[in-house]
């Protein structure tokens, strides 16, 4: 009877743990790295290289990380001779499309880190698709230049 109501117990509880994470086929994150905080700098960004393998179109929505209080799309853009950086809330990666996350251009910017980001350290970004589903990358911390 115990095991019975331990199995009933695990099962009824299931959907508060279970995530849909998106098919690692349909979209290929590589070089994933976010830069190093220097002195009391307190914000950083994340870069990488994302590739849709599928026949549509797929929008990242929201980002989020373990290591920043705020955690946001951003664009890089020259308005009036001077760069400027802009949330832009979401990114879409055309069909069977790559794009670019780098410095001077898109990025995940990282703001009110909550500790120092440390070269040779990993953190984890959870990508947040229009559809619910989730992708979570590991980006390797680099120095900043």
């Amino acid at each position: 009877m115990r095991i019975l109501l331990s199995i009933l117990i695990l099962l009824t509880s299931f959907p508060v743990f279970a995530e849909e994470i998106l098919d690692t086929n349909s979209l290929k994150i590589t070089n994933a790295w976010a830069r190093a905080t220097i002195g009391d700098v307190n914000t950083s960004a994340v870069y990488m290289t994302i590739t849709n393998t599928t026949n549509e179109p797929k929008t990242i929505v929201a980002v989020k990380t373990s290591v920043a209080e705020v955690n946001e799309i951003h664009s890089t853009m020259k308005q009036n001779g001077v760069m400027q950086m802009r949330s832009i809330g979401s990114i879409t990666i055309p069909a069977n499309d790559t794009i670019e996350l780098k410095p001077g251009g898109l990025h995940i910017m990282l703001m009110q880190l909550y500790k120092k980001l440390k070269v040779s350290e990993n953190i984890f970004v959870e990508l947040k698709m229009t559809d619910g589903k989730k992708a979570v990358v590991e980006a390797a911390i680099k120095h900043p230049y």
